[in-house]
């Protein structure tokens, strides 16, 4: 045992993390309220998960959800809809959407990023060139993500809550 005490290993599994991925869906699908709250932090908070807020994106969709009056626990899970694993994805789904928008080169901005690496003056030449096109196609491509959210989280609330009321006339309590 050294000064600090023993090292404890932390096993990291894919499967662990799906787990926990279905844990936040089912506590998703048991919140009392009604399916159009619901739906609607949670879209608000997968907004907030893809659009760049520099870590706030928690605190920013909890604030905003509670300004609309809307679930704000939804709107925590949504935020996860950002996770870092998808961010070279979202970054250049979102340069091509904003080139696309504003009839710009979004390709030719990404391989200058390629090609000149990251601590190079073209590298900051290149950023501020495609920092106006990836940040409309982000809030495009979050506006998107947040209504397909919104849908897909309503539905599931709405026939999760009718299958628990079937369940309920079927087995009433005595």
């Amino acid at each position: 045992m050294g000064a600090y005490g023993t090292v404890r290993t932390v096993k990291f599994t894919l499967t662990g993390r799906w787990a926990r991925l279905k844990a936040w869906g089912r506590k998703l699908l048991v919140i009392q309220d009604s399916p159009e709250k619901i739906a609607a932090g949670f879209a608000i908070g997968v907004f907030f998960g893809i659009f760049p807020t520099l870590g706030l994106g928690g605190l920013l969709s909890i604030g905003v959800a509670w300004m609309f009056g809307v679930n704000t626990a939804a709107a925590l899970v949504g935020t996860l809809a950002g996770i870092p694993l998808l961010s070279p994805l979202v970054i250049t789904v979102s340069g091509w959407i904003g080139g696309t928008l504003l009839g710009e080169d979004w390709g030719y901005i990404a391989s200058m990023l390629k090609q000149h690496g990251f601590r190079t003056a073209e590298f900051r030449q290149a950023l501020k060139e495609g920092f106006h096109m990836y940040l409309l196609g982000n809030t495009v491509l979050s506006l998107l993500c947040a209504m397909a959210g919104y849908l897909f989280t309503h539905a599931l609330v709405v026939d999760y809550q009718r299958r628990k009321v079937k369940k309920q006339f079927k087995n009433p309590p005595q």
